[in-house]
């Protein structure tokens, strides 16, 4: 790549009709430099969501837990800075019983693709559950689970005012 005198800078300072110029050679030392900062960018993005967990994730829970949740949105405050935790909800459907749900719904003569989205595996969106009626949910509920999915974090400067803090 150096040989070549040129590197990934050159991708911010040079239009894109000149770098199309560019022998084969020097676009794929461009893309193998591009592949691997992306690389360790994405390394380092893993170390700091562990980081964040680890220090955060206590607190979010304590908090969800206090408000009859398991999963959603919570803000608390780590000295000058305001922390807002989110973890989104996984659902997981059980494969066998949605599909002799299936089998049910259309021996009762309806179509089960009003409820269930069949591609590889059975799946119900989570938008549509949440929209039907109440006795609809209680059939499929036994095949349903939701768990805690991974947490995300964003920390923005506030002032300190609340009286959550970080122990």
């Amino acid at each position: 790549m150096t040989s070549r005198n040129i590197d990934m800078t050159a991708l911010d300072e040079t239009e894109v009709h000149n770098l199309a110029q560019l022998p084969a050679g020097v676009l794929a030392d461009l893309q193998e430099e591009v592949n691997n900062k992306l690389a360790e960018v994405r390394r380092r993005r893993i170390v700091l969501d562990l980081v964040l967990d680890y220090k955060y994730n206590a607190e979010a829970q304590r908090l969800r837990h206090n408000q009859g949740k398991d999963t959603g949105i919570v803000r608390f405050h780590d000295g000058e800075y305001t922390v807002t935790a989110e973890s989104k909800k996984a659902v997981i459907w059980d494969q066998n019983g949605l599909a002799n749900l299936a089998a049910e719904i259309k021996e009762a003569g309806q179509d089960p693709g009003v409820y269930i989205h069949t591609e590889i595996k059975h799946t119900v969106r989570e938008n549509s559950y949440k929209e039907w009626p109440e006795e609809i949910k209680q059939a499929f509920n036994q095949y349903r689970t939701v768990r805690p999915g991974k947490s995300e974090y964003l920390i923005m400067q506030t002032p300190a005012t609340a009286t959550q803090k970080v122990a």
